[in-house]
């Protein structure tokens, strides 16, 4: 008797589907734009008015009529810096927004008058305020802010090139307002400047 013994089956092919996987280079722009989502670059301020910011271009107009070489303000870039935070997280953002929302702090009275140099660089216009003064250090008390220098609240009007030309210091007045809110901005640096946005606003009482 012959017996007949069937093949085996063969096994089922199962198709294993590759898979790959591509690992991004950490180029320095990479690493760039990973840095910038995970930061912020913000700042506290007392915003001017129009009226007002209109004589400073007035004035930012003949500086520039001069001639002498400089980076000039733009007047969406005028604006009284209490705090400069630098880059810091979304986290320390809304923390610095809590402690502002909760604690009530004061208006202050504030005069812009008269220009003046911070060397042969810095043309700016000068701030006369005590009310403001004080303001600030209640911000960076109740913030543990520490800018590591006096407070010299100024407005910037040109970073000069090459020295002064013939720009001189005044006693121009430009006019006085009372600050009755802060602003938390956030600084986005384009290739035509840094453009401010406002992320929050605090009412000052």
């Amino acid at each position: 008797m012959t017996t007949i013994c069937a093949a085996p089956a063969s096994e089922p092919r199962i198709n294993k589907a590759k898979r790959t996987f591509f690992i991004m280079p950490l180029t320095q722009s990479v690493l760039k734009t990973l840095f910038l989502k995970a930061f912020m670059r913000c700042f506290l301020a007392v915003e001017i008015p129009k009226e007002i910011k209109d004589k400073m271009m007035r004035l930012v107009a003949a500086a520039r009529a001069s001639g002498v070489p400089a980076s000039f303000a733009k007047p969406e870039q005028m604006h009284l810096t209490l705090a400069f935070f630098g880059e810091i997280t979304e986290a320390r953002k809304d923390e610095i927004a809590r402690a502002l929302s909760t604690q009530p702090l004061p208006s202050a009275k504030i005069k812009i008058a008269s220009t003046g140099f911070f060397g042969s660089r810095v043309y700016w216009a000068g701030v006369q305020s005590e009310e403001l003064v004080s303001l600030q250090k209640k911000v960076a008390d109740l913030l543990h802010y520490d800018e590591g220098r006096p407070f010299s609240p100024h407005i910037t009007l040109a970073r000069l090139k090459e020295g002064r030309g013939s720009l001189s210091p005044s006693d121009e007045f430009f006019g006085e307002f009372a600050a009755r809110e802060l602003v938390l901005f956030e600084s986005v640096l384009k290739s035509d400047g840094a453009e401010h946005r406002a992320v929050a606003r605090f009412a000052l009482v």
